[in-house]
């Protein structure tokens, strides 16, 4: 009796264990999903760095133009040492090492040492360092620099004989003119003080050198003896044509402008012939009647003046 409930009992157990296996069989797997890499629009990307580069192949001793600097996107990691993201920092400058296109720039490519001897060097062929002087605000003290670019104006006084212009005038003369110099502080050397040993400025006047060609060299030499010299800091990348139009007083406060009056004549110039009508032909009689005379005048027949021959 007793070993029939034992055998009862192991089939039992056995029986529950098959039936906890079955129910576990029939459960679904359980997948685990792991999350993927957010690739949406609004994810953030790697940070970049902006590195200014030579746009083209550039030999030494290159005054650095506008056209010559290019810009590329890369990890701040692959940036090299020193480089420059800033225009300012490189238009202007002179290349000390050749450069090849595309290559980044960086302070070691440019010259840091003074010297006039260096600064004639940089002069392009068929170019001129011109000085000019002016005053403190018309020369953008504290604002321009070596290298920079401007635009020159002049302004002339009312009443002078420039264009025949009877009004205070004010036109631009040059424009896209690069700064070689500013006071002592040249695009080969380092800043310099622009004030005299003792700090204060030279009588508010500023001298600055600027790189034109032969004709523009005049144009300022004319410019500085008839008028006064004034300058515009423009964007180093801005190639866009400076406004040509000269401006007046009269024009300025919406006046209409005044025909011109001719001049008066001078008391050298000869006076103009004066035009005679021809003379109609005629015969001349003197009557003389004791201490007097009389000269009368006789129209000449036309009968007889067309017989002459």
């Amino acid at each position: 009796m007793k070993v029939a409930i034992v055998g009862l009992c192991f089939l039992g157990v056995i029986a529950a264990v098959c039936a906890a296996l079955l129910v576990k069989g029939l459960r679904p797997p359980v997948i685990v999903v792991q999350n993927a890499p957010s690739t949406q629009p609004g994810a953030t990307a790697a940070p970049q760095v902006t590195v200014l580069c030579a746009a083209q192949d550039l030999l030494p001793m290159t005054v650095v133009e506008g056209g010559m600097v290019g810009s590329q996107s890369i990890p701040p990691g692959e940036a090299p040492k020193g480089y420059l993201s800033n225009t300012t920092d490189v238009v202007g400058k002179v290349v000390k090492t050749p450069m090849t296109a595309g290559q980044p720039y960086t302070a070691t490519c440019f010259y840091e040492e003074s010297g006039s001897r260096l600064l004639a060097s940089v002069i392009p062929a068929g170019k001129r360092a011109v000085a000019i002087s002016v005053t403190d605000y018309a020369g953008l003290d504290g604002l321009i620099y070596p290298g920079s670019l401007v635009d020159v104006m002049a302004s002339f006084e009312p009443g002078g004989t420039v264009g025949g212009h009877h009004d205070a005038t004010t036109v631009t003369l040059l424009e896209k003119v690069q700064v070689l110099a500013f006071e002592q502080h040249t695009v080969v050397s380092p800043d310099k003080s622009i004030t005299d040993m003792d700090g204060v400025p030279r009588g508010g006047m500023r001298r600055v050198t600027l790189l034109v060609d032969t004709r523009q060299s005049k144009t300022l030499e004319l410019g500085m003896k008839l008028g006064s010299l004034s300058l515009a800091l423009r964007n180093p990348l801005d190639s866009t044509a400076a406004d040509k139009e000269p401006i007046t007083l009269g024009s300025m406060m919406g006046e209409q402008p005044v025909a011109e009056q001719p001049a008066a004549p001078s008391p050298f110039t000869a006076p103009p012939p004066v035009t005679r009508a021809p003379e109609t032909p005629h015969w001349d009689v003197i009557v003389m009647q004791g201490t007097t005379s009389e000269t009368r005048s006789y129209a000449v027949p036309v009968a007889q003046e067309a017989s002459k021959p």
